[in-house]
């Protein structure tokens, strides 16, 4: 009885034995079939997924990617429609343009008026002589003194009409800037190195 137990057991190594390397092969054999650059073994595999989404609603152009493709970050993967965007673009850099313009235009009435309270201010200053030997009357001084005031005050309207047309051309600028940040997000690049799914 103690002869066929040793033999039971020596055959049950064998059969272990035999089982292993029959198995060893197996795997040999599976991991030959896999094209280059794979590899099989088992376990599991945790990824991450990243969503990319646009940050503003519209059409897609263009998709550069497919399902299955490995990207780097930094590659374009989706380009949206920006034809809106770019008209609008154009709206703000006339309205610049048109700033710009008025603001010439400004700056030169700021100078005829400055040119004309210059005259005014010297009128008044000689009516303020003639005014002392008593050769012009009090009526011809206030009327001197009168055109000063208004060549003043048309000075100063002058010079904050610039500052509104200054402010009018800063905005347009900031729009400018603002539908350029909306073009530059139309374009989708991987955040991170992955495959598209």
């Amino acid at each position: 009885m103690g002869n066929t137990i040793v033999r039971r057991l020596l055959l049950l190594v064998i059969a272990a034995v035999a089982a292993f390397l029959g198995w060893q092969e197996w795997v040999r054999r599976q991991a030959a079939t896999l094209p280059a650059g794979l590899v099989s073994g088992n376990g599991r595999i945790e990824s991450i997924q990243v969503d990319v989404a646009a940050k503003y609603a519209g059409r897609v152009r263009t998709i550069t990617v497919r399902e299955g493709d490995l990207v780097e970050p930094g590659r374009v993967i989706v380009t949206m429609d920006t034809t809106e965007l770019e008209a609008e673009l154009a709206k703000a850099n006339a309205r610049i343009a048109e700033a710009e313009e008025s603001a010439a235009e400004v700056t030169a009435d700021i100078a005829s008026k400055e040119s004309q309270q210059l005259y005014a201010r010297q009128q008044f200053a000689r009516s303020e002589k003639l005014l002392a030997s008593k050769t012009i009357t009090r009526d011809e001084f206030e009327e001197k003194e009168a055109k000063l005031r208004v060549a003043d005050a048309n000075v100063t309207a002058a010079k904050a009409k610039l500052r509104s047309v200054e402010q009018s051309e800063e905005v347009a600028r900031a729009e400018v800037r603002r539908v350029q940040a909306q073009i530059a997000d139309s374009t989708l690049t991987a955040p991170v190195r992955g495959r598209v799914l």
